[in-house]
């Protein structure tokens, strides 16, 4: 077999063996386990929370009293077709009624006749409340008119149910504003902890520990081994970053918050990609600052500043996604990764601005990493 074929296979041999190495370090234990329970911990108990303790706080008890008890059964059936957590609780006791709204264990207190409803709040009626109690009086009134001119109010009814209002959907649906705004956010927020997080540990591994693992011989050329350790831990934090990114969709699609799966799902998609461009640019920043100034824990805040800077450039974009400031920040190397994934989900990112913004990426990359080899510590002889 010629030599440069099995020097080849040796050099692909060697990166796998660290790669397989770093994933089974970081994904068993460190900073990969911590961060993504704890994340995934806040996002399950934030379900959790909104779908006992927030659905009990949003749904409201109404006491019926007297003649108002005959509007028992439009009111729940007004509340299920607008979809209103309405609970209907009939009184027989006036005064034991007044007691439970004081106490707050109701919520409002109707009374009177269907024609003249009173209402007793503990604090201020909500507005849905108030417009279910006034439709459900104006049926009732109205009702009543019908059957003294000789109309059955169920025919009337029947016929006012059957005028329609025909909408026509967008295709794709379109995403409210501040919808896509709040994706847009999240998925800054994932990269930014996804980029630092890795970056900080390549760093550490690189700097620290040196480029010398027990697979590895002294012989084994050194930009292998190097190679091999960026590509493990990248894929690490590619992981977390599509776990947490995952479990955040799931969260807010069981919730209700989005109004389509879809965007969200793009949105992370170009997330991973673009943690792989900041990826790819910021290892060398960390490495060569840890190098030069000492152990990866004194430079971690100041380097660190530098990706949370990315996203004080989105926080500052995307109020007006289409401005100047906006687009000429997204062609900044050091910003890209954090602006232009946030332009790409508020659908605000024309082709040009996401090309010339990766070449600009790519190039930065390229130089940045020339410049770190110097810093990276290789294996001492044997």
């Amino acid at each position: 077999m010629p030599e440069g074929v099995l020097v080849t296979r040796r050099a692909a041999t060697t990166v796998r063996t660290v790669v397989a190495r770093e994933l089974r370090t970081h994904l068993r234990n460190g900073y990969f386990v911590v961060s993504t329970v704890l994340v995934l911990a806040v996002l399950v108990g934030y379900l959790l929370l909104h779908a006992s303790v927030f659905t009990r706080l949003a749904s409201t008890t109404v006491g019926l009293v007297g003649q108002a008890t005959a509007i028992a059964e439009p009111l729940r059936q007004a509340a299920d077709d607008t979809g209103e957590d309405l609970a209907v609780v009939p009184y027989h006791d006036a005064a034991q009624a007044r007691a439970d709204v004081v106490r707050g264990e109701l919520d409002v207190l109707v009374s009177g006749s269907a024609a003249n409803l009173r209402a007793l709040s503990g604090s201020e009626l909500d507005d849905s409340v108030r417009a279910l109690l006034t439709g459900v009086a104006q049926d009732e009134v109205l009702d009543a008119k019908l059957v003294e001119a000789g109309l059955d109010p169920v025919d009337v009814h029947t016929d006012v149910a059957a005028a329609r209002v025909t909408v026509q959907t967008a295709e794709p649906p379109a995403v409210a504003r501040d919808e896509r705004l709040g994706t847009a956010l999240v998925v800054v927020l994932l990269l930014v902890l996804g980029i630092a997080g890795s970056s900080g540990v390549v760093a550490r591994s690189l700097t620290e520990d040196g480029t010398r693992i027990p697979d590895a011989s002294a012989s084994e050329c050194p930009r292998r081994i190097v190679l091999g350790k960026v590509v493990g831990v990248g894929l690490v934090g590619g992981v977390q970053v599509l776990v947490l990114g995952a479990a955040t969709l799931a969260v807010t699609a069981a919730t209700g918050a989005l109004s389509t799966v879809a965007p969200a799902t793009s949105a992370l998609l170009w997330g991973l990609v673009w943690f792989v461009l900041g990826y790819a640019l910021y290892w060398p920043v960390f490495v060569a600052a840890a190098a030069t100034s000492g152990p990866v824990r004194s430079v971690v805040l100041p380097t660190t500043a530098v990706v949370v800077t990315g996203l004080g450039a989105v926080m500052l974009a995307l109020p007006d996604p289409e401005s100047t400031t906006a687009l000429t920040v997204s062609f900044v190397p050091p910003l890209s990764p954090f602006v232009v994934p946030s332009h790409l989900t508020t659908g605000t990112a024309g082709a040009f601005e996401v090309v010339t913004a990766l070449l600009l990426t790519v190039a930065a990359t390229i130089v940045l990493t020339w410049l770190a080899r110097a810093h990276v510590r290789t294996p001492a002889k044997a």
